[in-house]
């Protein structure tokens, strides 16, 4: 019988196979439009380090229910085609499993994933922040630079009016990162209206990223992690802002699944015919 814990032994046993796959080049995996690479944690660190190494401008994201559900509303889909997106949480897991019939190598959820590529990164490379309070803000800038060594040429919080800052400030800064702390999906519209306009080779959306990273919020501890039930920690500490997006918005997200999953048998039995 299907229950949560085999579904957890079985990410497990697909994770531990996912890291020693690494003689091949990662391959995608295309849900509710996007297409979501299938790759271990130091798989998409190497990733994003050779295309920093050849210049090239990288924009990557953390594919989730809240991300999906946004975007589906505001009809801004496409802006994540060409953005590296890498698979976040236990809803994408079973939206994995209901279309390609396996999960994911490994969960590289943001609040994990950026600390490691943060460390990853050359030491000469200067990083910028944008979004999250002013305190936070300030705070990260200078835990970054004792914790990874790196260099943050400057950030400005989200709380800031319009008339406060411009792009020429980020231009100006030469920022080599920027991590973009404005919650999803406005975090990546950001990015892909932005990006070109920022002499900048890698820009990432991190969520609350910056509030776990200066302790502003708490974490779930290691064994809830474990069992993929940081949601709960979540919505138990942030009811009034989070009940939505664990409740109404994941139910939406799996019913475009599993209308995705229809339409995706039903193409291949009329090519079986």
């Amino acid at each position: 019988m299907w229950n949560f814990a085999s579904f957890i032994s079985l990410a497990d046993k697909s994770s531990r196979t996912g890291r020693g796959e690494t003689t091949h080049a990662p391959s995608t995996r295309r849900i509710l439009g996007a297409e979501i690479t299938a790759c271990t944690s130091q798989e998409a660190i190497q990733i994003i380090l050779s295309r920093m190494r050849k210049h090239e401008k990288t924009k990557l994201g953390f594919a989730n229910t809240n991300l999906f559900v946004h975007l589906q509303k505001n009809n801004r889909e496409e802006i994540l085609d060409d953005f590296l997106l890498l698979n976040d949480g236990l809803a994408i897991d079973i939206a994995s499993l209901l279309l390609f019939g396996k999960v994911f190598p490994e969960n590289l959820n943001g609040s994990d994933f950026v600390g490691k590529m943060l460390a990853a990164l050359p030491k000469t490379a200067r990083v910028f922040l944008f979004g999250s309070k002013p305190a936070v803000a300030e705070a990260a800038a200078g835990e970054i630079e004792r914790q990874f060594g790196l260099k943050v040429c400057g950030y400005i919080d989200g709380y800031r009016s319009s008339s406060q800052w411009s792009i020429e400030d980020i231009v100006k800064a030469r920022p080599d990162v920027v991590l973009v702390a404005l919650g999803n999906p406005q975090q990546e519209m950001w990015i892909h209206d932005h990006a070109n306009l920022i002499g900048a080779e890698l820009f990432v959306g991190v969520g609350a990223w910056l509030d776990f990273f200066t302790k502003d919020k708490s974490r779930a501890s290691a064994l809830v992690r474990t069992f993929r039930l940081e949601w709960v920690h979540r919505m138990v500490h942030e009811p009034r802002r989070l009940w939505r997006r664990y409740t109404v918005d994941a139910m939406f997200f799996l019913l475009l699944i599993m209308v995705d999953a229809f339409r995706l048998r039903t193409r291949r039995w009329q090519k079986i015919s």
